[in-house]
């Protein structure tokens, strides 16, 4: 009980004060709190005071059905990728044919190049096929050309002469 200062009567409780922002009745249920007396008063139980939302449900066979199409799509996703891998695979391997191919093929131009480079072959071709004789076997005469390009010679010109150094009639790419 508490009394004010010009209240002419007592209140019961706790009295708001400042900073107090809750209220509590006097009769509250606490568990066990009197045991073992018989006491027939009504108490203030708190409960869940927080409203459920309606809970969003689908039917079993709508749910069926669903995963059934998921299961389609997925199998469809699946069944698109295993034959762009088959794809790919099949050019892979055409791929890796045509490398053994060239690779072969190489080989044998390899064979080819080494057998047309032999000497010995060369040599019987050069007698038999065109005539040719081995240099050593034959007598070398040099042969000297005579001068053919007037323009060049610088006979007969004197040094006043424009053309004297002999580059005067020259003709062509330098």
């Amino acid at each position: 009980m508490q009394r004010g200062k010009t209240m002419t009567y007592a209140t019961a409780g706790v009295q708001m004060s400042a900073g107090i922002e809750m209220n509590v009745r006097s009769h509250v249920y606490i568990p066990d709190a009197e045991a073992g007396s018989e006491n027939s008063r009504d108490y203030f139980q708190a409960g869940n005071q927080v409203e459920r939302k309606k809970e969003i449900t689908i039917s079993r066979n709508r749910a069926a059905v669903m995963l059934l199409v998921l299961a389609a799509v997925l199998a469809l996703v699946i069944g698109i990728k295993a034959l762009s891998y088959a794809q790919l695979s099949g050019t892979y391997s055409d791929t890796m044919g045509r490398i053994e191919a060239i690779h072969q093929q190489n080989i044998n131009s390899t064979e080819e190049l080494a057998k047309a480079r032999d000497s010995h072959r060369i040599r019987y071709r050069a007698t038999t096929e065109f005539g040719m004789v081995p240099a050593d076997a034959v007598e070398s005469i040099p042969v000297v050309a005579p001068q053919t390009r007037p323009n060049q010679n610088t006979n007969g010109l004197t040094a006043e002469h424009p053309f004297a150094d002999g580059y005067g009639m020259l003709s062509g790419s330098r």
